[in-house]
C-alpha cells in the first residue's frame, strides 16, 4: 500500500485554501448528542457513509487537539490529527497521509449550532487538490452535498436508536 504525505496546515487553512466547499444540513437531535457521536470515532461506521473503521489508535485520553485518528474509507485510509476540538461547537482535522493522493493539502472542520430542537451541521472542506479532485471538480460539489445529507440521515437514525 501507498501512502501520500500531505502538507502540515493548521485551521487557518482554511482563509487561503486553493479549494474550499461549505455544506450545511440538519440533524433533528440536541448539539449534545450529535457532538458525542462526532467525536465517538469507534461508532462512526455505524453511520458515516464508507467508513469501514475509525479510532484514536494510542492517543491518551481525554482526547483533543493534537489527538491523531486513523480512518479506513472505502479503500483509502488516513492519518489525522485534531486541529479544533471546540466541545459541542467545532471539531477539525487535517489529514497527514492517505493512500490516494488527492490532495497536497486538506482539512475539514464540522461546527455545530443550535437550530430549533436540533442541530445544524457546518461542513467545511479545505483543499489544495491534486489532479484527481481537479478532474472531479466539475461533479465535486454535489457529490459532497450529497454525502453530506446522507451523513445527517444516517447520524439521525443511529442517534434516534441511541435513545431507544
Amino acid at each position: 500500500m501507498n501512502w501520500y504525505t500531505f502538507h502540515a496546515v493548521e485551521r487557518d487553512f482554511i482563509n487561503t485554501a486553493k479549494t474550499l466547499y461549505i455544506l450545511e444540513t440538519f440533524v433533528p437531535h440536541s448539539r449534545g448528542k450529535v457532538w458525542q457521536a462526532i467525536v465517538d470515532a469507534e461508532n462512526w461506521h455505524q453511520w458515516f457513509p464508507g467508513v469501514i473503521k475509525a479510532h484514536y489508535g494510542d492517543s491518551p485520553k481525554p482526547y483533543g487537539v493534537g489527538t491523531r485518528r486513523y480512518a479506513k474509507v472505502g479503500k483509502a485510509c488516513y492519518e489525522e490529527t485534531m486541529l479544533v476540538w471546540d466541545e459541542e461547537k467545532e471539531f477539525a482535522y487535517r489529514i497527514d497521509r492517505a493512500t490516494v493522493p488527492i490532495a497536497h493539502a486538506q482539512l475539514e472542520s464540522t461546527r455545530l449550532q443550535d437550530e430549533g430542537s436540533g442541530t445544524r451541521l457546518i461542513w467545511v472542506y479545505a483543499c489544495d487538490r491534486k489532479w484527481l479532485l481537479i478532474l472531479m471538480a466539475p461533479f465535486f460539489r454535489r457529490y459532497l452535498q450529497k454525502l453530506w445529507n446522507r451523513t445527517a440521515e444516517n447520524l439521525t437514525s443511529y442517534l434516534a436508536q441511541q435513545s431507544d
